[in-house]
């Protein structure tokens, strides 16, 4: 197994815990939104880990966005970069999940490593993953990058 993919896992690992710690002491909304949150939260750490096409198609909205640094990159972008190892990132186990109605929102300190045509960039900040529930189900809306200073 390459360095890459060990360290997505053991970031998986760790945000899967912090999400199940948060969810079990009620700083969610109801039980039915804080099981498929947690479920998709699951599916999208998996997904990523693996580089799961398939798992992203099903987990990401049909508007996802991801906003790196007020660079916007399409659904179909964000996939083929995850797919292709182009993206990395590792979350601080410091995270606050919040659900609102129908809308929920992840936010956590990251380190990323990021090939960008070729390019190798390493940056830090803050990351927030938006989840919205449609007619029954949650998807991921958005994944915001926001820099440190």
């Amino acid at each position: 197994m390459n360095r890459k993919l060990s360290i997505l896992m053991i970031c998986g690992l760790i945000a899967v815990g912090v999400i199940v710690h948060l969810t079990s002491t009620g700083k969610v909304g109801g039980p039915s939104d804080k099981v498929q949150v947690e479920a998709l939260a699951d599916s999208l750490i998996s997904a990523v880990m693996k580089g799961d096409e398939q798992v992203l198609q099903e987990v990401l909205h049909e508007d996802f966005v991801f906003d790196a640094m007020d660079m916007l990159v399409s659904r179909h972008q964000f996939i083929r970069d995850v797919v292709s190892g182009d993206l990395w990132a590792d979350l601080s186990d410091t995270r606050e999940l919040e659900i609102a109605g129908q809308s929920a929102f992840l936010t956590a300190p990251f380190e990323a490593n990021v090939v960008v045509d070729g390019d190798f960039f390493q940056v830090s900040g803050t990351m927030k993953v938006g989840f919205v529930k449609g007619d029954k189900a949650w998807s991921v809306r958005t994944i915001r990058v926001m820099p440190s200073p």
